[in-house]
């Protein structure tokens, strides 16, 4: 038996910052991100039981970026997700940190060994994300070195 959850997010100015829960499997999730000014709004919808579609509308600057990072990554960390697709469609303009969420997005998709895919996004950031081939920047950050003795000692201190 399948459950169907759906929940929206609104995020207010000066408002504290509320997260979205974790998306569940075998769960139908729609979360949905606006700013009070609808300057940008995300929308993370199912496809299939084993696909998920994020929708980005307005504007995708560092702030709205910021705001929507997590949302946007735990729609790829989903249980059996094999397709990540992301309509950028609706963009009307995204900067540095937009092009840095859509790394992201695709190298955390890599690491949970999902398809990726970014749909209507604008030929002008297309050329950004170009710079940033997948082969070069997809691999997943190498772990931390367990700091050493001496190093453990100086943090105490």
């Amino acid at each position: 038996m399948a459950f169907a959850v759906y929940f929206r997010m609104i995020v207010r100015a000066g408002g504290r910052s509320l997260r979205a829960p974790a998306i569940l499997p075998n769960c139908a999730t729609m979360i949905e991100l606006a700013e009070p000014d609808a300057a940008f709004r995300l929308l993370v919808e199912p496809e299939a039981d084993d696909a998920a579609r994020i929708r980005l509308i307005g504007r995708l600057d560092a702030t709205s970026a910021a705001k929507a990072w997590d949302i946007a990554l735990r729609a790829c960390a989903r249980k059996g997700l094999t397709l990540l697709t992301v309509d950028a469609s609706g963009l009307d303009d995204c900067d540095g940190a937009g092009i840095a969420l859509l790394i992201a997005l695709r190298r955390q998709a890599a690491a949970h060994r999902a398809g990726f895919r970014i749909e209507g996004l604008a030929e002008r950031f297309e050329r950004y994300l170009s710079a940033f081939p997948a082969e070069e920047f997809d691999q997943p950050p190498a772990a931390h070195p367990k700091p050493s003795a001496i190093e453990e000692i100086g943090r105490d201190s």
